[in-house]
């Protein structure tokens, strides 16, 4: 199995944008010295694979500890966070676009419910569109992993305090409308 199984996605989008940078017409990394070209090449591996939501609580585990003891990231930790924040920040975004998002990221799933049913294959949590619910899905994911990146990223950056007030008002309209759907 290629990549070990390990953030297969991750490693396949690294690898292709680094093939594609390869490419003596796509490569604007030319006027580097080669040491510059694999330190950022090593950068774009490093932080892509950070968007692996696997890693996530790992990673902001070790993050909120160093904010928390006041002591700054490295660098790469810090970019790999920043990349993290922007690979999930949807929920931090105005609501027509926060919608519009949900909207996709739902008709996704229930297409690979319906084709896992196709192949006889268990259908995913959130993938079945009998039982799927949006805003449950939000809920768990902005409450699991979105809110918890935001809010430790906003302890250590406060000027994030208008994405982290989105952020809220976003996580409370998609609560809200979890109650609404369980009165009924």
């Amino acid at each position: 199995m290629r990549y070990n199984g390990q953030s297969v996605l991750e490693n396949h989008h690294t690898d292709t944008a680094i093939t594609l940078m390869k490419r003596p017409e796509l490569d604007f990394l030319c006027r580097m010295r080669p040491q510059e070209k694999a330190e950022f090449t090593e950068v774009i591996r490093t932080t892509v694979l950070a968007t692996d939501v696997g890693t996530t609580v790992t990673k902001l585990t070790e993050f909120e500890r160093l904010v928390q003891q006041g002591q700054p990231p490295s660098r790469e930790m810090l970019m790999c966070m920043l990349i993290k924040a922007a690979d999930i920040s949807n929920p931090t975004r105005p609501p027509l676009v926060y919608q519009q998002w949900i909207d996709a990221v739902m008709e996704e799933f229930l297409e690979q419910g319906d084709a896992e049913m196709r192949l006889g294959l268990p259908v995913s949590t959130d993938c079945d569109r009998d039982t799927a619910n949006a805003a449950r899905t939000q809920t768990g994911f902005v409450n699991f992993l979105v809110s918890p990146l935001f809010h430790t990223l906003h302890s250590y950056a406060p000027a994030l305090q208008p994405v982290v007030d989105q952020l809220d008002i976003n996580h409370s309209h998609s609560a809200n409308q979890l109650d609404a759907n369980r009165s009924h």
